[in-house]
């Protein structure tokens, strides 16, 4: 069940989440103008994951 005192953990992690999205997305945009690497979209990419893994981590505890 939702722990109410887990609030501030979850919207920090929904945050981190969400600022990663939009990264992923900005990156997306420059690779398809040959403005970044494939590198870099992969990184992008990979904090994306690694934010929505930390937030259902904390969702879960």
């Amino acid at each position: 069940m939702f722990n109410i005192n887990r609030t501030p953990e979850i919207k920090e992690a929904r945050e981190k989440y969400d600022r990663a999205c939009q990264h992923h997305k900005e990156m997306a945009g420059l690779h398809r103008t040959g403005a970044v690497s494939s590198e870099d979209l992969k990184e992008a990419i990979d904090e994306m994951r690694l934010a929505e893994n930390e937030l259902d981590a904390v969702k879960r505890a």
